[in-house]
């Protein structure tokens, strides 16, 4: 029976050699199971120069017992190159191609229990609706705690006491303003004089608006733009219409309590939500010779570790190796695909209003104990669940990624 030999479909591709690049041709033979009758018709069939390369190196394999031969033959792209080019065979990483990475950025769900900031929040006193404060008023009795409007600002009494029977009532922004026998404290712009913002609105100065959820502060009189949804941005001088605005802050309720961004705060608990962050996974595929039990011991230790010293440009504790998968090329040469995920180091992290964490790791684990702490708003007390301690665990080993066979 005559060797036949039928070129295979990936045949005439780029070949993994040694100090140099080259192409591979590859045939699928049948006819015989001895294998040096077989190499002598390949070595019959294959050319010692092909599309001006040059041979370099062959090989005749079994294939899987099937009674077929993977034979193939190795090209250097020059004569030059011919010496320096061969079929991989020594022990090592020999990739003259270099290792291929691919990456995958996309969305991951995570669970948080505090917002980058509160943007807007309204104080409901009475179970039927927002119950801003009440506008100053002279000759009045005001007790710690009550708040009230002037001149578009909003103040907190700290001492009781009396109003003054004249004037407008307290103004300015600090502490310890004096009003008759009580004492205010400035809490911030806002109260009563706040509206939604509209289109084709007339506006007069130092008159505020909700627009996106923040305020805002007419510093030109005029007409609201009839399209759009209001000023936005921070800074001065923003454009709507005829109208001019300045960005004040957030619109709070001063009457609101203030949960240091904790969200979804229950009698008992805090409750968090659910979000979308960035996530960075990546693969680096390399070809090693040989694969050995004590390489793949290495690997599985390796498993769920961080990088504990810079490695590819990724600062200490940026990366978790997640693994790896193997498959053999004729020759025991293996093709191996390492898996790792990124996630960036984190430094002054605020939890609450008073604690400040400096360094998160990117694959620490940053988490908070609350507890129960009452207050007094619009005379009323309320339990708030506020940090008061704030721990960064350290959840994975640290790993040695320079022995890894990239």
């Amino acid at each position: 029976m005559s060797i036949v030999l039928r070129e295979a479909s990936d045949s005439r591709q780029q070949a993994q050699t040694v100090n140099g690049r080259g192409q591979r041709l590859h045939w699928h033979a049948s006819g015989s199971i001895d294998q040096a009758a077989v190499r002598a018709a390949q070595i019959a069939t294959m050319p010692t120069e092909w599309d001006d390369l040059t041979l370099v190196g062959y090989d005749t394999n079994p294939h899987h017992n099937s009674g077929w031969w993977d034979c193939t033959a190795d090209y250097a792209y020059s004569p030059e190159q011919a010496g320096g080019v061969k079929v991989i065979t020594e022990p090592g990483v020999d990739d003259p191609l270099g290792p291929e990475i691919e990456f995958d950025i996309s969305a991951q769900q995570v669970h948080v229990t505090q917002s980058v900031r509160t943007v807007t929040s309204r104080f409901d006193n009475t179970q039927g609706g927002v119950n801003p404060p009440d506008a100053w008023a002279i000759s009045t009795a005001y007790a710690v705690d009550d708040r009230v409007t002037a001149g578009g600002n909003v103040y907190v009494c700290t001492t009781a006491g009396t109003s003054s029977g004249a004037g407008s009532g307290p103004s300015g922004t600090g502490s310890g303003i004096t009003d008759g026998s009580v004492v205010w404290d400035y809490v911030g712009a806002g109260g009563a004089t706040i509206v939604v913002w509209t289109a084709s609105t007339a506006y007069t100065v130092g008159q505020k608006v909700d627009s996106h959820g923040y305020l805002y502060d007419c510093t030109t009189a005029g007409t609201s733009s009839a399209t759009g949804d209001g000023p936005e941005g921070t800074g001065a001088g923003i454009a709507d219409g005829t109208a001019v605005w300045s960005y004040v802050s957030p619109d709070l309720d001063p009457k609101a309590p203030d949960y240091g961004q904790a969200i979804g705060v229950t009698r008992d608990r805090v409750t968090g939500t659910d979000i979308f962050v960035g996530a960075l996974d990546f693969s680096i595929t390399a070809q090693y010779y040989p694969v050995t039990l004590a390489l793949i011991e290495t690997l599985l230790g390796l498993v769920g570790t961080f990088n504990g010293a810079t490695w590819w440009n990724f600062p200490p504790k940026t990366l978790l190796y997640m693994g790896c998968t193997g498959a053999a090329r004729p020759g025991n040469i293996w093709t191996l695909k390492h898996r790792f995920s990124a996630s960036k180091n984190l430094r002054n992290i605020p939890v609450g209003a008073k604690i400040e964490m400096p360094f998160k790791g990117g694959h620490d684990f940053l988490w908070a104990a609350y507890t129960d702490m009452t207050t007094s708003f619009g005379g009323r007390p309320f339990t708030l669940q506020v940090p008061f301690a704030a721990y960064v665990e350290q959840v994975y080993l640290p790993g040695d990624f320079t022995t890894l066979p990239i």
